[in-house]
């Protein structure tokens, strides 16, 4: 039996991806969710994206839209090594109106069916 892992690379929700390259987009990362929150608030994202039933996001503009909507710009993803409950990943997007903000949701088995249905409707980062 072969005990080596695959040869993918590190992956974000839509599949493998090529080793981290500057800057750190959709991998996976050590870094504490507040230091990545932080510099993408910097960047002009400063709305709190919602995750609402079914799947449809919440923005700043007080309306809710379609994932699909959404271009993401940067992803982070968390892997719960020790605790399944610690997979998360971080999104910074912008809306249909224009608006930019940040949300995190859970995936694997903690994720709500609503967070996994927007995770799933999302499109990939554009970088």
């Amino acid at each position: 039996m072969n005990a080596d892992p695959p040869d993918a690379g590190p992956g974000d929700l839509h599949g493998p991806s090529d080793p981290p390259s500057e800057p750190l987009t959709h991998h996976l990362l050590d870094e504490p969710g507040t230091d990545v929150a932080d510099r993408w608030r910097a960047e002009g994202f400063g709305d709190d994206l919602e995750v609402g039933a079914g799947g449809d996001i919440a923005c700043g503009c007080h309306r809710t839209h379609a994932p699909e909507e959404f271009t993401v710009v940067h992803q982070y993803r968390y892997e719960g090594t020790t605790n399944p409950g610690d997979e998360q990943i971080s999104i910074a997007a912008e809306g249909p109106c224009g608006r930019r903000g940040t949300m995190t949701l859970a995936y694997g088995p903690y994720a709500s069916a609503d967070e996994a249905e927007a995770a799933r409707r999302l499109a990939p980062p554009t970088d």
